[in-house]
C-alpha cells in the first residue's frame, strides 16, 4: 500500500497535488472527469483520489493506513460506489445508473463524504448518460463524482457541462520518438496493449495506405486480428495528433511526420467521425463487421 504512488507519473502527482490543494481549500468541484488513454492506470489513479476524499487523517490525505484507506483499495468501502461496465464490449446501462439514487442520498458510514467513480464513462449509452445528468444538476450534499474516459468525444455534451475535466498523463505536449511513445502508453489492458507493441508495424501499413494509396484491404485483412475497440483506440489518438500537427502543435511522435504531407484537416475530422460511430456501436453492443469496418476506415484516407 505504501508503494501505491509508485505507479504514478510525474503528471499525475501533478494532478494529485492540485486535487488535495482544492480539497484543503473546500473549492473542489462535485463532479470531476479525468480523460486518459489507459483505463487500468487511470482508475487506479481515481482510486487513490477516492482515498483521500474519504481518509480519516486530518492531515496527511490518503494516509493508506487507516480503516477507510485499506477498504478503498480492498474494494470494499461502504461509502465508495464503483460503476463500470459489465463486460470489457458492453456499455454502462440506464439501470447501472438508476441504482445510484439509493446510496448516495444515504449518510455516509465512515466519514463526511461519498464517492461515486464511473470507470469507463464514454460506454455510458444515452439513457444512463441522462439519468447520470439528473444527479449532476442537482448533486446530493457530500457526494463526489469521479468519472473517467479513454475519449470525450461520444459523451453528451451536457455530462461533460456539468464536470471539471482534468486530462491524465497527457502525453501530446512532448515530441517522443516511437520506443519512448510505446512506453508511455504501455497499458495493462491486454487488447490494448497487444495494438501497442505493435505499433511500429501499424505505422508502416498507415503509411502504406496514406502515401500511396493502396493496399487498403490487405492492411484491414491484418488488423482486424486487433480488438477493434481498442484499435479504434489508438486510432483515435493518432488522427488526433495529427490533426494538433498540421495545426501547427508540437508533433508527439516523430514517426507521424511523413504522414502530413498527405493528408488536411477535412480528412482527419471524417476520420475522427468514424472512429467515434464505431466506438459509439461498440459501447450499444450493436454488431459491426469488423473487416469491413476496418476497410471503410482506411478508405477514407483517399484525397479526393
Amino acid at each position: 500500500m505504501q508503494n501505491y504512488k509508485n505507479t504514478f507519473s510525474q503528471a499525475n502527482y501533478e494532478l494529485q497535488s492540485h486535487f488535495s490543494t482544492n480539497l484543503m481549500r473546500n473549492t473542489l468541484s462535485h463532479a470531476l472527469l479525468f480523460q486518459g488513454l489507459d483505463p487500468e492506470k487511470n482508475n487506479q489513479f481515481l482510486l487513490y483520489l477516492s482515498a483521500m476524499l474519504l481518509c480519516h487523517d486530518a492531515q496527511n490525505k490518503p494516509c493508506l493506513n487507516c480503516q477507510s484507506c485499506q477498504l478503498v483499495f480492498l474494494n470494499g468501502h461502504p461509502d465508495l460506489t464503483v460503476i463500470k461496465p459489465e463486460k470489457k464490449t458492453s456499455g454502462i446501462k440506464i439501470e447501472s445508473i438508476r441504482d445510484l439514487n439509493e446510496p448516495v442520498y444515504r449518510s455516509p458510514q465512515l466519514g463526511c463524504h461519498r464517492v461515486v467513480m464511473i470507470q469507463c464513462a464514454e460506454k455510458m449509452n444515452v439513457a444512463a448518460s441522462n439519468a447520470l445528468l439528473k444527479l449532476l444538476e442537482e448533486p446530493p450534499d457530500n457526494v463526489y463524482f469521479l468519472l473517467q474516459a479513454a475519449q470525450l468525444s461520444t459523451m453528451l455534451p451536457t455530462v461533460l457541462s456539468r464536470c471539471q475535466i482534468w486530462r491524465i498523463g497527457d502525453e501530446s505536449a512532448n515530441y517522443l520518438e516511437l520506443n519512448d511513445f510505446i512506453g508511455a502508453m504501455r497499458s495493462d489492458d491486454p487488447d490494448l496493449a497487444k495494438v501497442i507493441d505493435n505499433l511500429p508495424a501499424l505505422f508502416a501499413d498507415l503509411e502504406l495506405v496514406v502515401k500511396q494509396n493502396k493496399q487498403q484491404c490487405a492492411v484491414a485483412a491484418k488488423w482486424v486480428d486487433y480488438d477493434l475497440y481498442a484499435l479504434a483506440t489508438i486510432l483515435y489518438w493518432i488522427n488526433a495528433a495529427l490533426i494538433k500537427s498540421l495545426l501547427g502543435q508540437p508533433n508527439p511522435v516523430s514517426q507521424l511526420t511523413p504522414l502530413l504531407p498527405h493528408l488536411t484537416l477535412p480528412i482527419l475530422f471524417n476520420q475522427i467521425d468514424k472512429l467515434n460511430t464505431i466506438m459509439r456501436r461498440l459501447n450499444q453492443s450493436i454488431a459491426i463487421n469488423a473487416l469491413l469496418t476496418i476497410e471503410d476506415f482506411l478508405l477514407g484516407y483517399q484525397v479526393v
